[in-house]
């Protein structure tokens, strides 16, 4: 059984660290991975200025995937990291082989994810509120469907996010490929889905497949089972005749 290489992206003050209870249920049937943290953020927090921008966390996620070249790569990215797979997507498509957007923005080419972003207006607001900075505070705030034990752990790693990578707009000239696999994972409530943003343009768009999980949104941290159960059946080769279902 063979599968595709995951790259894991993370999302908005998070860093490598978010993905600790995931990867070693990758390593137990075989899955290689690579889980960058981008540049100013997590344990690089000290290379955080406010001219990190979202070409640089573009740039970061494309040195991993040029060293898997040719073979295609399959991109995982949670939340902000969504928006980072969109750019990585525009500038070396022939590297992807699959993308998996984990509860973040889909970006069209041209848009930043503030432009689509729900709270985007209220970003960009509280972070120009702040005296000669372009940074924007994380505070790690409780999620209530996290253990308590969970929120400390979040709370005590998140750094603050450069606003750059917010309203910086992403390159995605051919748009999302149609053949290209792609798939959408939505977190949270099964009530709460319907209405839930982004949806409409993955409904609208061709290859996309949605799952859905009632979790919080930091899935890799409350249900790591599931999500490397997902993976795993994702990101099996689909030339290897040995080729399984997963369950």
């Amino acid at each position: 059984m063979s599968f595709l290489k995951v790259v894991l992206v993370h999302g908005a003050g998070r860093g490598a660290w978010c993905w600790r209870r995931l990867t070693p249920l990758l390593d137990a049937v075989g899955v290689q991975w690579e889980a960058p943290t981008l540049t100013g953020l997590g344990e690089r927090a000290h290379l955080l200025t406010p001219e990190v921008g979202m070409q640089t966390h573009i740039d970061d996620v494309n040195a991993v995937v040029a060293r898997h070249a040719p073979a295609g790569v399959c991109l995982v990215g949670h939340s902000y990291g969504a928006v980072v797979v969109a750019g990585v997507l525009g500038t070396r498509p022939e590297n992807v082989a699959r993308v998996v957007l984990i509860d973040g923005p889909v970006v069209e080419d041209g848009e930043s994810g503030a432009d689509v972003h729900p709270a985007g207006d209220a970003m960009r607001a509280r972070a120009r509120r702040l005296a000669d900075t372009d940074i924007i505070p994380i505070s790690g705030r409780p999620d209530d469907r996290l253990s308590p034990a969970d929120n400390a752990w979040v709370a005590a790693s998140v750094t603050p996010q450069p606003l750059r990578c917010v309203t910086d707009p992403v390159r995605l000239p051919g748009g999302w490929p149609r053949d290209l696999p792609k798939d959408y994972v939505l977190c949270g409530p099964p009530e709460a889905f319907p209405d839930r943003p982004y949806l409409s343009r993955v409904r609208a768009s061709d290859g996309w497949s949605t799952h859905q999980i009632d979790s919080p949104h930091d899935v890799m941290i409350a249900r790591p089972d599931w999500l490397a159960t997902l993976l795993v059946g994702l990101c099996a080769n689909p030339n290897d005749d040995s080729r399984r279902s997963c369950p």
